[in-house]
């Protein structure tokens, strides 16, 4: 991806959640646009679940809202909840490490700790 020869726009995930106004600014700009206004006031979260009514997947206990995703999944702790130990040396055996690098993913070095299992 990194060497290809037509042109190209790598959006980190994370960059969405924790700095939404500034990203989207620069995928508008790099495609030519822009945001409609400069005014931060105009840019608005959207911080309820999008997880709505009885037949979303997941129960309604289990939803979380921005600032929930944000707390559970916002620290080392939560970005391997619910991984297994076997799915960490997984991952780590297969992931480009180039690209993790690049993009400042950090690998789980350490499996059995990290996860907990």
């Amino acid at each position: 991806y990194f060497s290809a020869k037509f042109p190209r726009l790598i959006v980190r995930f994370e960059d969405l959640i924790y700095h939404p106004r500034e990203a989207v600014k620069s995928v508008c700009e790099c495609a030519g646009g822009r945001l409609r206004s400069d005014d931060p006031s105009q840019f608005h979260y959207v911080t309820d679940s999008a997880k709505k009514g009885d037949a979303a997947h997941g129960d309604k206990s289990q939803r979380t809202s921005y600032l929930d995703a944000l707390i559970r999944y916002g620290t080392k702790e939560g970005r391997y909840q619910g991984f297994t130990q076997a799915d960490l040396k997984y991952a780590n055996s297969r992931l480009n490490r180039k690209m993790m690098e690049a993009l400042a993913y950090p690998f789980a070095e350490n499996p059995a700790s990290d996860a907990g299992a």
